[in-house]
């Protein structure tokens, strides 16, 4: 198979094609949520995780389920973002 370097001429865009009724600012936004998402979740799931050793020992196991939960929605959060850029 061949690779081929594809130049960008100024005012070429390298963003996919977006719908119609879909501006830029709409498609801006949605990107920005989806990045601040993962950031919050994130660092949820660390913040959490972290946690464990200052928390009394009967709540321990909630806190772990918590970091689970926010790293579950981490993971997901990403998948939607790779889908969407």
């Amino acid at each position: 198979s061949s690779w081929k370097l594809s130049v960008l001429s100024p005012g070429q865009s390298t963003m996919a094609p977006l719908p119609n009724d879909f501006s830029y600012g709409e498609w801006s936004a949605v990107y920005n949520v989806l990045s601040f998402g993962i950031a919050a979740m994130g660092s949820a799931t660390v913040f959490f995780w972290l946690q464990l050793p200052n928390v009394t020992r009967s709540y321990r196991t909630a806190l772990t389920i918590t970091g689970i939960v926010t790293w579950i929605a981490t993971y997901h959060y990403f998948r939607i973002f790779n889908s969407w850029v």
